[in-house]
């Protein structure tokens, strides 16, 4: 859980969406949004298992399990919207010809009163000097040996994700 206002998120442009709005219909709006505040709009939805810190403004990204994680991705937006809390849309970071985003749904209306989060969706787009460049990773091999070798830098890894909850964990 955290309890700190980021950053990144004062320097974020923001949009909210209408609550009526279905997952595709939202993700179609959301890539929108990318491209109009300078995004690739072409997506890869990702976790923090995905996510690689190697100690410089670039992240690396694990690109095996699209299918899975825009599954989850749609489950999360169907959670929330049930629960009339609010979906976060967010980037976490850029690629060559894709942006690497997440799903977040505040655990309880105090979280979401924290986040100011609509019972709507909510799109954020990191900017600036919050913005972070991602390389992708295909080769099973290859990331496990990057964990192993980076093992130590990701302690922070999860504060990447602006307002990331255990809920949203892949299981």
């Amino acid at each position: 859980m955290h309890d700190r206002v980021d950053v990144s998120l004062l320097s974020a442009q923001e949009k909210d969406v209408n609550v009526s709005s279905g997952f595709s219909e939202s993700v179609a709006q959301f890539k929108e949004f990318l491209a109009a505040n300078g995004y690739p709009p072409s997506v890869v939805w990702v976790c923090p298992q995905d996510v690689l810190l190697i100690g410089t403004r670039q992240i690396l990204v694990r690109i095996s399990f699209p299918l899975r994680n825009e599954r989850h991705a749609q489950a999360e937006f169907e959670r929330g919207m049930k629960k009339q809390m609010g979906v976060l849309f967010s980037t976490l970071s850029h690629m060559d010809a894709a942006t690497c985003r997440y799903t977040w749904v505040p655990a309880d209306e105090e979280e979401a009163h924290r986040h100011l989060m609509p019972r709507a969706v909510k799109f954020s787009a990191n900017t600036g000097d919050s913005r972070f460049l991602g390389k992708d990773v295909r080769n099973r091999l290859r990331w496990l040996w990057l964990q192993l070798k980076h093992r130590k830098r990701q302690e922070c890894r999860e504060e990447l994700f602006l307002l990331y909850s255990k809920t949203s964990v892949l299981h």
